[in-house]
């Protein structure tokens, strides 16, 4: 192999071990979907500056995306009820790509089978709110986004390079956070939360909240 491959190789390698970290819970899920990880019993969040932010085609894992594009935020409600109607082998894509009539608040939750439910945020501004599964969530919206990882969920979060989001994290639920570049945003833990940080966190504040 040439110097040149073996960089790339590594640098492929690297990608997918941060990629790695970041569903490794979701190789623990039952086959109903739920998060099964164990209770910690305070707040654990861990930051590990540097790394790459896994793509879309990583996420997928050689499945077929089942790819919806809301045009109406009753379009989104809908899509995001219906998720467990993506057919078998295929993962649930919600891509925001076009501009809805007002900002968008929308429950999530990912399907009951354990498979993930994939929110690629392109435009627009809102809030997303999962409460059950695994859901990945890319934001790449020039306009900032809030997340909320609720209940027993487990959520990878995904901040383009210059983006911005806020995350909550509240008790018994997980969360991997990568941060791109230039990324700026706001973490808020409650509880007894599971929280990881990767990548540029210089712009990324965070707060544990015990209640």
């Amino acid at each position: 192999m040439t110097a040149g491959g073996a960089a790339r190789s590594r640098a492929g390698d690297e990608r997918h071990l941060a990629l790695i970290q970041a569903l490794q819970r979701h190789s623990e899920r039952g086959g109903d979907g739920r998060f099964i990880e164990a209770t910690h019993t305070s707040p654990d969040i861990s930051l590990a500056p540097g790394g790459n932010l896994p793509d879309l085609d990583e996420l997928l894992f050689g499945n077929v995306p089942a790819i919806i594009e809301p045009r109406t935020h009753a379009d989104l409600e809908t899509a995001a009820a219906a998720v467990d109607l993506a057919p078998a082998g295929q993962i649930p894509l919600l891509h925001l790509c076009h501009q809805l009539e007002r900002t968008f608040d929308v429950e999530l939750a990912g399907p009951a089978d354990g498979r993930p439910l994939i929110v690629n945020v392109a435009t627009g501004s809102g809030w997303l709110r999962v409460t059950s599964g695994y859901v990945v969530t890319r934001i790449d919206s020039r306009t900032p986004v809030k997340v909320t990882v609720a209940c027993q969920s487990d959520v990878t979060v995904i901040i383009e390079p210059g983006r911005a989001a806020s995350v909550t994290v509240d008790d018994g639920a997980a969360a991997t956070v990568h941060v791109g570049e230039g990324a700026r945003g706001l973490l808020h833990v409650t509880g007894q939360a599971d929280v990881n940080v990767l990548g540029d966190t210089r712009n990324f504040r965070r707060t544990a909240l015990a209640i």
